[in-house]
């Protein structure tokens, strides 16, 4: 999955890759942004994400920044596996 809403559905981790290298870069996302629902409505490997926001350090694990988002717009759907 490339979407998970966390905190009871307070915010969603988006795992973003724009191809130029093979790791992905996590992007969090708070309830109420805009572009919310297309974020819980499309959760699916695949989907074409366009995401503004400020490079943060990340405090968890496996990454050493993390993008939290002040904009998220759906640019492509794609369908279930």
């Amino acid at each position: 999955r490339t979407v998970r809403v966390q905190g009871a559905g307070a915010f969603a981790f988006i795992e973003l890759n724009d191809g130029s290298c093979f790791r992905s870069i996590q992007v969090i996302a708070d309830k109420g942004l805009p572009g919310w629902d297309d974020i819980t409505s499309n959760p699916h490997t695949h989907t074409s994400w366009r995401v503004s926001g400020t490079l943060v350090p990340s405090p968890g694990a496996g990454q050493a920044v993390e993008l939290r988002a002040s904009e998220v717009r759906l640019l492509g759907a794609a369908p279930p596996e």
